[in-house]
């Protein structure tokens, strides 16, 4: 099901992206639902508690409801710890740039957009209430190659930036961007908050803060250790 803001206009031929001219926040809920028919067989492991750990990102579970994740890892034995890494592509509140022609991370909006906001502090409420009482959220140094500012990048000795080997591939935040930091830091700080403030026992992991090798692109790359803004800092 999708949601059509007003002020859409539908797509040119060849396709234009034109952004709207102002951000449009909505919410959907459904009630007083009723459905007939075969219905599913819901199979529960029941395994005893055990002393492994879970974990899950937000950008592979955002589209399930967070009491079907945990009621699912607490049926399969997880208790007290739970990992759950923010993600490099969906939990971004983003802005048109006129100057790159697309959407980027905005760092004057909330670090977290409205919608994985809600999502994270569904989750915590329901770990909290499953007993997973000691919740580490993850953050890294990396961002979808499509919304990360081109200021941001890593680069090699020719000036390509540093890419993961995924498809769409991830770019790597240059530790020399005192603003890309900054903006890693409200995320993990908004977030270990969140879970403070909602009951939960909070942990902080950091991920991928290096200098990329970039094996990934074609060529061979280079290690990512070109200062192209270092007149800046």
């Amino acid at each position: 099901m999708s949601l059509i803001p007003a002020a859409y206009a539908s797509p040119t031929n060849p396709p234009v992206l034109t952004p709207l001219p102002e951000e449009v926040v909505a919410h959907f809920s459904m009630s007083n639902i009723s459905v007939e028919g075969a219905s599913l067989f819901k199979w529960q492991a029941n395994v005893r508690a055990h002393k492994l750990g879970m974990t899950d990102g937000y950008d592979d579970a955002y589209n399930l409801a967070p009491k079907r994740i945990v009621d699912a890892a607490h049926d399969l034995g997880y208790r007290g710890w739970y990992n759950v890494y923010i993600g490099l592509s969906h939990h971004h509140a983003v802005a048109w740039s006129e100057s790159e022609e697309r959407f980027i991370v905005d760092i004057g909006k909330p670090v977290i957009n409205s919608a994985a906001r809600a999502w994270c502090d569904d989750l915590v409420v329901n770990l909290v209430a499953k007993g997973f009482d000691k919740i580490v959220v993850s953050v890294s140094y990396e961002i979808i190659h499509y919304l990360m500012p081109t200021d941001w990048y890593q680069r090699d000795h020719a000036g390509a930036p540093g890419e993961s080997g995924w498809d769409p591939p991830s770019r790597f935040i240059s530790p020399c961007r005192t603003d890309a930091l900054d903006y890693l830091a409200g995320v993990a700080s908004y977030s270990v908050g969140r879970i403070i403030a909602l009951g939960g026992e909070a942990y902080f992991q950091i991920g991928e803060p290096w200098w990329w090798d970039n094996s990934y692109v074609e060529g061979g790359g280079g290690p990512c250790l070109r200062l192209r803004h270092a007149a800046r800092l």
